[in-house]
């Protein structure tokens, strides 16, 4: 009895997936993350552009996280299509003592980041830039 079990088993036994599934290549972009102590009223800081297209990117994670407000639309995501000139750009406000986190698609080949500051001093600043390619065998 227990042989013919077994057996019942292992002829209903379909696998799910044939395909090998890798996961997510997840890599910090160190051109556009920081970790501050320090910037000055009303000061900015920019990152420098990375090229999405050589790495396979499909997406950015960003988590930012300050003690004080930035300026109006402070954090801003540049898009260009040459790595000097940006062609469009998002903007957002960051509000005091928070944290964001953002998921993009890119639609250039290049991106990069800045943070300008609000009218209060700013004893931490944390920007992470995580670039994410697609997960592969689907």
């Amino acid at each position: 009895m227990k042989k013919f079990l077994v057996l019942i088993l292992f002829l209903f036994t379909v696998p799910i997936c044939s395909q090998t599934v890798s996961q997510f290549n997840n890599e910090i972009d160190v051109n556009n993350s920081i970790e501050a102590t320090s910037i000055a009223i009303d000061s900015a800081w920019t990152g420098s552009y990375t090229d999405l297209i050589s790495k396979g990117i499909s997406s950015i994670t960003f988590f930012v996280s300050a003690d004080s407000a930035s300026a109006a639309n402070g954090f801003k995501i540049y898009y260009s299509i040459d790595g000097s000139t940006a062609v469009d750009s998002v903007y957002y406000s960051i509000v005091s003592d928070s944290t964001v986190n953002l998921v993009v698609t890119p639609f250039t080949r290049y991106y990069k980041t800045s943070y300008t500051n609000g009218s209060k001093a700013l004893n931490r600043l944390i920007i992470e830039a995580i670039l994410r390619t697609q997960a592969k065998g689907f």
